[in-house]
Order: C-alpha cells, then sequence, then structure tokens
C-alpha cells in the first residue's frame, strides 16, 4: 500500500519476481480520485485478496500509510 498507485504497483510487481504467483499478492496505492492520498476501502479490499490462512503481510511506504 502506498500514497502512490505507481509505486504500489511496482513494488507489488518486484514481490511478484521474487515470490512468484504461488503467494496470493494485492496492492493498492492512491486515493479514489487517481491522485496522491490513500483509500480505505481498497485496502480492506486488497486484505481480503491477498488473506490466506497463513496471514497477510503489509508492505506500507513511509509517511501516513
Amino acid at each position: 500500500m502506498s500514497h502512490s498507485a505507481d509505486v504500489a504497483r511496482g513494488t507489488a510487481a518486484i514481490v511478484e519476481q521474487m515470490v512468484g504467483t504461488s503467494v496470493p499478492l494485492a496492492w493498492c496505492g492512491g486515493n479514489p480520485s487517481g491522485g496522491l492520498g490513500t483509500d480505505v476501502s481498497a485496502i480492506l479490499t486488497a486484505i481480503e485478496t491477498a488473506w490466506s490462512e497463513r496471514g497477510v503481510a503489509i508492505l506500507a511506504d513511509l509517511g501516513g500509510a
């Protein structure tokens, strides 16, 4: 999760390259209008998407995220 959709998308791509597709992965970034910010609904959806019996790891950028 990030204030920037581009940063979140890029970080998810790096993680996927490291772990492959066997680990559930989701990302979210930016506000609902597409600008910088956060979207609580998108964060909750990403957590639900990536959730497994083993739990979920949340990577957040620096700042208020």
